[in-house]
C-alpha cells in the first residue's frame, strides 16, 4: 500500500498516522483519508493482535529471561507500568488451559534458545 507516514508529537509519546493514496490520487495527489469504516476496524484488529503479541513478549522476557521490567520497558520504548500491565494481563489469561499451554510452549522455546546460546558462549 502506497502512502505517507507522519509522526505527530502532541504528547510524550509520538503518534504515527498513515495517510494512504486513494483511488482519485493517480496523479500523485494525496487523498487524505486515514482509513475509514471497515478499514479502520481492520486496523483496530491488527493493532490489538500486535498488542497481544507484545504483551506475550514482555511477559516472557520478564518471567523466562528474568529481565527487569524497567529494562523491558526501555527495550520496547514503553513505560514500566505498561510492562507490569502486560505481565498481569498474560497471567490472568493463563487461567484458560489452551492459552496456558501456548505460553508454556513459548517459554520452553525461549528458554532452550537462550540456554543453547549461553552454552556456545555467545
Amino acid at each position: 500500500m502506497k502512502g505517507f507516514s507522519y509522526v505527530l508529537y502532541r504528547s510524550r509519546r509520538p503518534k504515527r498516522i498513515f495517510i494512504r493514496d486513494g483511488p482519485s490520487s493517480q496523479d500523485g495527489r494525496v487523498d487524505g483519508r486515514a482509513g475509514c469504516c471497515s478499514e479502520a476496524r481492520a486496523g483496530r484488529r491488527a493493532r490489538r493482535a500486535k498488542c497481544h503479541v507484545r504483551q506475550i513478549a514482555m511477559y516472557v522476557c520478564h518471567v523466562v529471561l528474568q529481565i527487569s521490567q524497567g529494562d523491558i520497558a526501555n527495550a520496547f520504548e514503553r513505560d514500566r507500568t505498561t510492562v507490569r500491565h502486560a505481565c498481569s494481563v498474560i497471567e490472568d489469561r493463563r487461567d484458560a488451559a489452551d492459552f496456558d499451554a501456548f505460553i508454556e510452549t513459548i517459554e520452553r522455546l525461549v528458554s532452550s534458545a537462550f540456554t543453547a546460546q549461553a552454552e556456545r558462549g555467545e
